[in-house]
């Protein structure tokens, strides 16, 4: 061997070497778990809370959102257990498991558990997704996931569902199913009936979803939706995920995989949403009327924010997964992985960012979504069981 070959010989050594250990200190790094927890100034004495469906004995699992209703004191919950569900659907391409929407007093937060909920009556089946309230928190909006998928191996695909509120159950207000729905993530009330719902991925299904993940594409969208039907806005996000609707009537909306909130006008063109029936939009049709004043407006996170909450004060309440590579194994239980961190922050109406939660949780691991109820701040995730609760020290953390 000649001192030429022996030299490149070394250096593809050499570099071998070096991937191998890097691939090494990646995969540590991946799976080192998260012990430490910190929280704001105005949050103490974090404690898991057990949750138990009154109708099958169960634990509750899987609650991915929370709406809070501070004026009479109650917090909406949806929950379904994903992991059965993708189970299910892996060995049978049927999903049996449904979920549940429940609610529960803000005194209850007071109680060591567990707690007993009747999931509320008049929505099953449903496998409910983001949820919102009207303004007059008289109507329940829900991106729900009961619908069956429509071939062996597709996703199943999500309607949107509105209720009003009757005592301890739910009526049927409406239901859209719309093509355009099949990445439906979270919802919020602009009217009685129109609402803005995120559409986390551009692609509905397969490879081209997965490489808006990877690259980070821009291709998920907004719409806004009604009974008749649904409009896309022009604006284009990097996985759109949680929204709330802001004060000053800017949509404020979580882009997970840019790490970061975006403040966007919903349409007032003044005309609700569909004019064309159901099904007979294309799905690119954008919306054509004017848009609100004022700059759009980017807040970057300390993490990937998920759920979006609103706050008192005018603000409102994120809450996500800070390490996502972690987050992913453990939402498919891959590489031993069976805890995750979680992160919760509170945005002033001004674009302050307050850390509230970093770290791991007693009890609960990955926190898809935070709200707060009187001096309680409230976390759930939509791959673990029951609550994590926490007392705030102030009204406004």
């Amino acid at each position: 061997m000649d001192r030429g070959t022996r030299r490149r010989a070394w250096r593809l050594g050499a570099l071998a070497l070096v991937l191998v250990l890097a691939a090494g200190v990646g995969a540590g790094l991946v799976l080192r778990p998260t012990t430490d927890l910190r929280l704001g100034a105005a949050v103490t004495d974090c404690h898991p809370l057990d949750l138990v469906d009154a109708t099958t004995g169960r634990a509750i699992t899987g609650i991915e959102d929370l709406a809070p209703d501070p004026v009479a004191g109650w917090l909406y919950l949806s929950a379904f257990d994903r992991r059965a569900v993708a189970h299910e659907l892996a060995q049978t391409g049927r999903a049996q498991t449904q979920g549940a929407l429940y609610r529960l007093r803000a005194a209850d937060l007071e109680r060591a558990g567990p707690l007993t909920l009747e999931p509320l009556a008049g929505a099953a089946p449903v496998r409910p997704h983001g949820i919102a309230l009207s303004a007059d928190r008289r109507r329940l909006f829900v991106v729900d996931r009961a619908n069956a998928p429509a071939a062996a191996g597709a996703a199943i695909a999500p309607r949107l569902r509105a209720f009003d509120i009757a005592a301890d159950r739910l009526v049927p207000a409406w239901t859209l199913d719309h093509p355009g729905l099949c990445r439906a993530n979270d919802v919020v009330a602009l009217g009685p009936d129109r609402v803005a719902v995120t559409l986390d991925h551009g692609a509905c299904d397969g490879w081209r979803r997965g490489l808006e993940d990877v690259f980070k594409l821009p291709r998920a969208r907004l719409a806004i939706a009604g009974p008749e039907g649904l409009v896309r806005t022009p604006e284009r996000f990097v996985f759109a995920n949680g929204v709330v609707r802001m004060p000053d009537g800017r949509l404020a909306v979580a882009e997970t995989r840019a790490r970061r909130l975006r403040l966007v006008s919903p349409d007032r063109s003044g005309q609700e949403p569909g004019a064309a029936a159901p099904g007979t939009e294309t799905p690119d049709t954008e919306t054509a009327g004017a848009k609100l004043p004022g700059a759009e407006t980017h807040v970057p996170l300390p993490f990937p924010p998920d759920n979006l909450t609103p706050a008192p004060g005018g603000g409102l309440i994120a809450a996500g997964p800070p390490r996502l590579m972690r987050y992913a194994l453990f939402c498919a239980g891959w590489a031993g992985v069976d805890t995750t961190p979680s992160a919760v922050a509170h945005v002033s109406g001004q674009g302050r960012v307050t850390p509230l939660v970093a770290g791991a949780l007693p009890g609960l691991s990955g926190a898809t979504v935070a709200a707060q109820l009187n001096r309680h701040l409230v976390i759930a995730s939509g791959y673990d069981r029951g609550l994590n609760v926490c007392r705030l020290t102030t009204g406004r953390p």
